[in-house]
């Protein structure tokens, strides 16, 4: 029922010890930056509630064999190729043995989509990327790393992990679009990204909402700016939503806030409307204050991502 085009982790994990802080996951056999997080338990209990109204308000299929779960994936391709913007499937009835068999089965799957799996629930949520998708985030991403190199930081600053896969200690996982460190301040295996991106179609804005939620709560705050990319074809218009970990009496009841609202429309006349410029906090991307004269925030104008729409669409 759905179609991917995304970047499947392409290592071979095997777990380490699990800790409050988070630990990563070992990988071999790397071809690309795709790394596995685990995350405490109590952090992912904050999305649980959020996570069963959610699913209870979209179409669920109910898992029965991997046989039949690829034949709904294959189809949702298909709907999608013809038309669709739904990019999710809800699989429930999901044991986690069964997960665990998808798991050691992934290869015959598309080697795309990305999971959401939340054990406590049995429901498994497939997001399958399109080339609207890959594009926006990968393009987008492309232009914030071009101006960090113009910064003269180098690789190790602005780590790019690909798609990542985090896991708690009651096995819940997620995996995201686009995920980035620096690996001077965050150097252990362990440590979470500062940065990350997801995008979808306009209809899957509820669950890229989800999405930006539990980075920021099942890090503890330690991923600091989400940038969702909400994709509107019929209108040729891009939203952008930057979300942060909000002010509060105490870390454990801060919450995931929406700092920036954007949209960048593509038809004649080409417009931009909401916060702009769009400024990605330099002390939040790095976790430190700049310090050469050619350190500042990242920021786009509204030319800047009028550019970057304008490829976008071109591209479609």
């Amino acid at each position: 029922m759905a179609t991917l085009s995304g970047t499947k982790p392409d290592f071979t994990y095997r777990p380490t010890t699990i800790s409050r802080s988070a630990r990563i996951w070992a990988s071999s056999g790397a071809t690309s930056a795709n790394l596995t997080i685990s995350a405490s338990a109590d952090f992912f209990q904050m999305q649980n509630t959020p996570n069963r109204a959610e699913i209870k308000s979209q179409p669920t299929v109910e898992y029965t064999t991997l046989q039949s779960m690829t034949n709904t994936i294959n189809n949702q391709y298909n709907i999608l190729a013809a038309g669709s913007q739904n990019q999710y499937l809800y699989f429930t009835h999901v044991s986690a043995g069964d997960f665990q068999s998808i798991e050691n089965e992934r290869h015959r799957l598309r080697t795309h989509e990305r999971f959401t799996y939340f054990p406590d629930i049995e429901t498994l949520i497939i997001k399958i990327p399109t080339r609207e998708h890959e594009v926006a985030y990968r393009s987008l991403g492309k232009r914030i790393t071009s101006q960090v190199e113009a910064m003269g930081l180098g690789e190790d600053e602005f780590l790019d992990l690909g798609s990542t896969k985090f896991v708690a200690q009651n096995s819940s996982t997620k995996e995201s679009d686009g995920a980035w460190l620096n690996l001077q301040s965050r150097p252990n295996r362990g440590d979470w990204p500062s940065f990350v991106i997801e995008a979808g179609y306009s209809e899957g804005l509820e669950r890229l909402h989800s999405d930006a939620r539990c980075w920021i709560e099942n890090s503890a705050g330690q991923v600091r700016i989400v940038l969702l990319l909400s994709i509107r074809p019929s209108a040729r218009s891009i939203v952008i939503e930057k979300w942060e970990l909000g002010s509060g009496p105490s870390t454990s009841n801060m919450s995931p806030v929406q700092t920036a609202n954007l949209t960048v429309t593509s038809t004649e006349p080409q417009n931009i409307t909401g916060s702009v410029p769009l400024v990605l906090e330099f002390n939040k991307i790095f976790g430190r204050a700049p310090v050469a004269l050619t350190e500042h925030d990242l920021t786009f104008t509204a030319q800047d991502l009028t550019n970057w729409a304008d490829i976008f669409w071109r591209a479609m």
